[in-house]
């Protein structure tokens, strides 16, 4: 490929020699070294998806490439989407139109072997995007150059999937409670839950999950008063026999209300708490 691109440079400077020569004494041809992309942007674009019974599926020409738009940014040679492209777009087979000052010739480095070329920029010869690619374009006279790295960025996840992964695998004491409820307040995730004896808390470092350690707390709980608790503004509030009762770490409580008509805490806004009683639905605004 290398020789094939020499041989193309040497073409174009033998055809502009002869150019000149022909050109009449009153004409002067002139060729700059300045060179730039200046536009970029992608054809209709083939997007894998599911069938209703599951199997995978390619849809083509699926999502229109050319309403995303890429940047260019010339101080770093760096091209890009800030919005990324659907889930499931091919990345593999893209068209590209791109736009260079002065017409300049343009080449793509090999996706592996970044310092080897791979072939001329057509509007008509798909791109390989699974990575960021190397687009070189020379200036008219072939004495300089700009490498621009063109990244393509897609959405991995599609916005209405949801991916876990365990962290806590054979937790022995997450195990044995028979229902139980979570709650993030602070560095912490708290877990309440029941079990036949009595209401149990366990926590974890937020950045962790697979480590969790017992809470005591120094109010004693009913076994069923794990539904009620709640977070709020850095606190978990719980109600229990009426009484509500608040704490920044799981074990030091302090009441801070009491309604005997409330029958359970259900959650909490920014600024409120919620509580249903007989009537219906209770807000605080305390």
């Amino acid at each position: 490929m290398k020789r094939k691109f020499f041989a193309f440079i040497a073409l174009i400077s033998a055809t502009l020699s002869l150019s000149s020569c022909l050109s009449s004494d009153d004409e002067t041809v002139e060729y700059t070294h300045d060179t730039a992309i200046t536009a970029f942007s992608l054809g209709s674009l083939d997007r894998w998806s599911k069938t209703t019974a599951g199997k995978d599926t390619l849809l083509k020409a699926n999502v229109t490439g050319s309403n995303y738009k890429f940047y260019i940014d010339q101080a770093q040679r760096k091209i890009y989407n800030p919005d990324s492209l659907p889930c499931g777009v091919r990345d593999t087979a893209v068209l590209a139109t791109i736009t260079a000052k002065n017409s300049s010739p343009m080449v793509w480095m090999d996706i592996d072997k970044t310092d080897s070329i791979t072939g001329y920029y057509s509007s008509s010869d798909s791109v390989n995007f699974s990575k960021p690619r190397l687009l070189r374009v020379y200036s008219n006279d072939l004495t300089a150059y700009a490498t621009y790295e063109v990244t393509v960025n897609i959405h991995q996840q599609l916005p209405y999937e949801f991916h876990w992964s365990t962290l806590a695998q054979q937790n022995a004491q997450l195990a044995a409670l028979t229902d139980q409820k979570a709650l993030a307040v602070g560095s912490y995730v708290y877990v309440f839950g029941k079990t036949a004896e009595s209401m149990k808390v366990y926590r974890s470092a937020i950045t962790d999950g697979a480590n969790w350690a017992t809470v005591t707390p120094n109010v004693s709980f009913d076994n069923d008063d794990f539904q009620n608790a709640v977070a709020l503004d850095g606190k978990i509030y719980m109600l229990s026999n009426g009484k509500i009762y608040s704490s920044t770490d799981g074990a030091e409580w302090s009441q801070v209300a009491e309604n005997a008509s409330l029958k359970q805490l259900i959650g909490a806004s920014s600024q409120y708490l919620y509580a249903y009683d007989a009537t219906g639905i209770q807000i605080s605004k305390e």
